[in-house]
């Protein structure tokens, strides 16, 4: 290898040039870092809301193919299907239609509600009598779902 006047035969950064890259990468971090997050709990809360829409449907339908009252039941954020009378044998008065699905869990979430801790199906389809708005929340980002009193998701 021939070497050139001025020119040194090691290749390679300098140690200001290596810091100046890594405080570059630190400040668009810090720049980032607060918008990823909030999309992530935007997400988080989309996803537990159609889930909890997907479940109130799955009542709804439970309640007009059994002919029987139907509840989705929440409680700490979990949440699962009941129906009674009960049809199968064993302890107690309801049916548990499916799993107990825990939101938290999956998506990270707080669930709240009013009036109640659960939305009822009678067996025609119709909901309870009254309004019911379910809260889905996870770090400062809420979204919510209403259910009228004939049980139509509303929002």
């Amino acid at each position: 290898m021939r070497l050139t006047a001025g020119r040194s035969s090691q290749a390679g950064f300098t140690l200001i040039e290596a810091v100046i890259v890594f405080v570059m990468v630190g400040i668009l971090t810090a720049i980032a870092y607060p918008r990823l997050t909030g999309g992530v709990a935007r997400n988080s809360v989309r996803s537990a809301r159609g889930h909890i829409i997907s479940l109130y449907s799955k009542t709804r339908a439970a309640a007009i193919e059994t002919s029987r009252a139907t509840t989705l039941n929440f409680t700490a954020g979990t949440a699962w299907i009941t129906a009674s009378p009960r049809l199968n044998a064993g302890a107690g008065t309801v049916d548990t239609i499916g799993q107990v699905e825990n939101l938290t869990g999956q998506y990270g979430v707080t669930v709240t509600f009013a009036p109640a801790g659960q939305l009822t199906v009678d067996p025609r389809g119709f909901g309870s009598a009254t309004l019911t708005t379910v809260w889905v929340t996870r770090t400062g980002v809420t979204d919510s779902m209403v259910v009228s009193g004939f049980g139509r998701v509303i929002k």
